[in-house]
This record gives structure tokens, C-alpha cells and sequence, in this order.
């Protein structure tokens, strides 16, 4: 099974198809831009978020449960806020307590939100569409 990133008007969109969730990433932008794109593409106003990246998870009134990733840049902060979304979704899952013995599972899918993010914001070769 393959992600659904989709590149809305200045964020992404990943589903999740083997967790069945969905996240929203807006990444290297201000935290003034991340608040207007934000209420702008999700009809939402969020919380002014503190430091370089947040982390926000919210139940829709349809009863859904969304993640929200803000990240000023796109690489170390970004980072960060994936492991948190890694760990939402898990735990949205039922599996709440990290070890040793299941540890694999957060690392390959926080390798996986971030591949996402890397592979759509991939510029195309020149030359290339």
C-alpha cells in the first residue's frame, strides 16, 4: 500500500493507508503564515503555536481524527514534529507504550512521514515535468 500525498495550496496532505489517518503538514513557513494557510485550507483556527514546530492532533465534528504538523523548516524541526505524529498515530492504534521490543514500528514510520514530505517536495530534474 502506497501514502496519498496530496500538495494542497502551501501544505501537504498524507493519508496513511495502513493506519488509516490523516496528517497535514505545513512546513518551513512563519508561524503567521502557518496560522493563515492553516484556517485557510482546513477551516480551522489553531493555537499560536510556541518554538519552531508543533505538533497539533484535533476530532473533527465528524467525529475524525486529524494530525496537524507545523515545522518553520523544512529539515531538523520537521523531523521532530513527524516523531510526534509517529507517536499520535500509534497511539491512536492502541499501541501507547514504546520499547524495545516494538520499537521498530516508530522508527520505519517516522522514516515513512518524512519520506513523504521529502518525496513531494522533491523538485523535478531539469528538463522534466
Amino acid at each position: 500500500m502506497h501514502p496519498i500525498v496530496t500538495k494542497c495550496k502551501g501544505f501537504l496532505h498524507i493519508y496513511d493507508p495502513i493506519f488509516t489517518r490523516n496528517l497535514f503538514v505545513f512546513a518551513g513557513m512563519s508561524k503567521d503564515k502557518f496560522l493563515k494557510t492553516a484556517k485557510a485550507g482546513l477551516s480551522k483556527d489553531f493555537d499560536r503555536p510556541r518554538g519552531d514546530g508543533h505538533f497539533y492532533a484535533y476530532e473533527l465534528t465528524s467525529g475524525e481524527h486529524i494530525g496537524v504538523v507545523w515545522s518553520r523548516d523544512r529539515n531538523r524541526f520537521l523531523r521532530h514534529e513527524m516523531l510526534h505524529a509517529s507517536l499520535w498515530i500509534l497511539d491512536e492504534i492502541g499501541v501507547s507504550s514504546i520499547n524495545k521490543d516494538n520499537e521498530e514500528v516508530l522508527t520505519y514510520h517516522t522514516d515513512f512521514l518524512c519520506q513523504c514530505v521529502v518525496t513531494a517536495n522533491k523538485k523535478p530534474a531539469k528538463g522534466k515535468p
